[in-house]
């Protein structure tokens, strides 16, 4: 609660840097802040016709249409999560102007670097959600998604405010987290089904965190059932413990790192 406390006690402090910095980075564009979400449709897009033109992957539990859904519900918030990753982590060094100032909390940066990163995810879902809605046909589960696109953000931000301060002192981060967004693309299911695992590598699954929060959304869109209750316990005790550990380090660790900026 103190790091949300944190968060909501700056909200419009968040909120209008969060906004100049989503300006600042599609600012010269003709579209500006609508690549936001055409950039992400266009990749999932050409991601989908791969497997599905291409490759010709056809899931036997599944349609054409809701196959194409189990990609995009997949690959958008891997999205969301991988520039979350990578901006969150270089936050603090590519502003460290803010460390001398009093006006503009230090752990607001990696928030705000999520969220930024997160707008593909903030506004690719609903679409997602309106595809399902006609191909699939409306469902409850659909109600969860707020509930697992929040705690998508915590996780990430938990993540971004250790290594957001583990990067000013080492550098080689950011070369490492291009390897780590790699792997995790391969050990997630988004062009491929539960059922498509073999059991003997399944365990390598379970340990991806990002695992727990895909298969919520592709069961909240396609499959519209409650999953197992591993992965209903694995993405909140996720959202919440890692956002809980990621601010205690933060706070306490800070100043110690910040000799490094």
């Amino acid at each position: 609660m103190e790091a949300l406390l944190s968060i909501y006690r700056n909200r419009q402090l968040l909120w209008r840097s969060t906004v100049l910095e989503l300006k600042k980075q599609y600012a010269g564009s003709v579209l500006g802040v609508l690549w936001a979400v055409l950039g992400p449709a266009l990749l999932i897009g050409l991601y989908a016709a791969i497997y599905v033109v291409v490759f010709q992957v056809r899931p036997v539990a599944l349609t054409t249409g809701q196959y194409v859904l189990h990609v995009m519900s997949g690959l958008l918030p891997f999205m969301a999560f991988a520039g979350a990753l990578s901006s969150g982590s270089q936050s603090i060094r590519t502003s460290k102007e803010v460390l001398v100032s009093t006006s503009y909390p230090p752990e607001l940066l990696p928030v705000r670097a999520v969220l930024v990163a997160s707008g593909p995810l903030l506004f690719g879902v609903p679409i997602i959600a309106i595809a399902a809605a006609v191909i699939v046909g409306p469902s409850w589960t659909m109600l969860l998604l707020p509930v697992v696109m929040l705690f998508q953000i915590l996780f990430s931000c938990g993540i971004a405010w250790m290594l957001s301060l583990l990067t000013l002192a080492v550098k080689d981060i950011q070369h490492i987290l291009q390897y780590i967004i790699i792997s995790l693309l391969v050990v997630t299911p988004i062009a491929y089904t539960q059922d498509m695992v073999p059991s003997r590598i399944e365990p390598v699954l379970l340990i991806n965190p990002l695992y727990y929060f895909v298969r919520m959304y592709q069961h909240a869109l396609v499959y519209q059932t409650m999953p197992g209750v591993g992965v209903g316990v694995g993405f909140l005790l996720l959202g919440w413990l890692v956002s809980l550990i990621g601010f205690k380090v933060f706070s306490r660790v800070k100043q110690v790192f910040y000799d490094y900026a």
